[in-house]
C-alpha cells in the first residue's frame, strides 16, 4: 500500500514540474518526460484498482 502511495506522489511531482514554467528550455525532451510520466500514473492507476485475490 505504501508503494501505491509513493508511486502516485511520484507521478504528482514529475507532472508538475514538466508543467513548471521553466519546462520550454527542455524542449523536446519536455515531451518525453510528459508521456513517461503519464504512461507511469497510469500503470500506477491500473495497479491500484486491480482485484486483489
Amino acid at each position: 500500500m505504501n508503494l501505491v502511495v509513493v508511486g502516485h506522489a511520484a507521478c504528482d511531482v514529475i507532472v508538475r514540474k514538466n508543467d513548471a514554467p521553466a519546462t520550454p528550455v527542455l524542449g523536446g525532451s519536455a515531451t518525453y518526460i510528459g508521456l513517461a510520466a503519464a504512461t507511469l500514473c497510469a500503470h500506477v492507476n491500473v495497479v491500484t484498482v486491480a482485484p486483489k485475490d
